[in-house]
């Protein structure tokens, strides 16, 4: 393990950063309203704080896929050792989770050899995405995650875009441009599905969101952002009621953080979100107080221009 000092006052929140034109960004840690690397060597996607280790896990999308960082309370973050066993390489990955020694990584184009998908012509991202999951094995000194199965979870052969997944009240909820019903009959239109532990069957939850990324669960809720309309939604899991958290700015939205205080919401360069081909060039973290309504922008490191994932980790 490799040791990182920082030495300020510990404020845990991450931020993973990348840039869509070459293979620079990183992981940052926010620290009065400035972001501090902490691994700037990579593009970096999705984030996941496993609390029961307190390891910050990181999706990347060279090998090695999964980069790895032991938060300590004082102050220190050390770069965490992994080793692959019999694991899949999941193409465009994107998000992240871990539950009972699991990692479910988000591989929006599927495995190496995933199908091309049926509804390929036009899109980027052409094969069928996948989630997969591999087992992890914790040592005194590194961890190895190994022995990866790979999951359909439409158990269909469209390609969906599918982004994140997050695990609530003993279900995964999965975000994805498009979904399918159980006769397979291809929809599109951005949703939430749920997956159980148990069989990993995939059911719709809601839809009508518009490229709907960085599902979390806070205080009983889920959240996400609806990129595209540059919406933040708040649902209510007992009767599925949508609460509309904060509307921005004509910018695509992806990363979001939420405490009882702030929303940390990630503003990227990009398409405008009428996807015309006008491009947006407003970047960097909006820090957004729920209460009183000020904002605050923090920049972004100059080798990136888009943010994935906002994490808070728990001790």
């Amino acid at each position: 393990m490799h040791e990182i000092l920082i030495n300020d006052i510990y404020e845990p929140i991450f931020v993973s950063c990348y840039n869509n034109k070459r293979n620079a960004g990183g992981i940052y840690r926010l620290h009065n309203d400035e972001l501090i690397p902490i691994f700037d060597e990579i593009n970096c996607h999705g984030l996941f704080y496993y609390k029961e280790h307190n390891l910050l896990f990181c999706v990347t999308r060279k090998m090695p896929q999964i980069v790895c960082f032991k938060v300590l309370k004082n102050n220190q973050i050390q770069r965490y050792d992994i080793k692959f066993k019999n694991y899949t390489f999941g193409e465009d990955a994107h998000g992240i989770c871990i539950v009972e020694k699991k990692l479910f990584l988000i591989a929006t184009n599927g495995d190496s050899d995933s199908d091309k998908a049926v509804n390929a012509q036009g899109i980027k991202t052409n094969k069928v995405g996948k989630i997969i999951v591999s087992d992890l094995e914790f040592n005194t000194d590194h961890l190895v995650i190994k022995d990866s199965k790979i999951i359909n979870p439409f158990d269909c052969s469209h390609h969906h875009h599918i982004n994140e997944i997050c695990f609530a009240r003993n279900n995964f909820f999965m975000t994805s441009f498009s979904y399918c019903h159980n006769n397979k009959n291809f929809v599109e239109n951005g949703a939430i599905s749920s997956f159980r532990l148990s069989d990993y069957k995939t059911e719709l939850f809601l839809d009508g969101f518009v490229k709907p990324h960085s599902l979390s669960f806070y205080n009983d809720k889920l959240y996400l952002v609806s990129s595209a309309d540059s919406k933040i939604f708040s649902i209510n899991l007992n009767d599925k009621s949508i609460c509309l958290e904060y509307k921005g700015p004509d910018v695509f939205i992806k990363g979001l953080l939420v405490t009882d205080q702030h929303f940390y919401i990630g503003m990227n360069y990009s398409i405008g979100r009428t996807d015309s081909k006008f491009v947006n060039s407003v970047k960097g973290i909006l820090k957004f107080n729920r209460i009183t309504g000020e904002t605050k922008k923090i920049s972004l490191p100059p080798q990136s221009n888009n943010v994935y994932s906002i994490v808070k980790s728990y001790f």
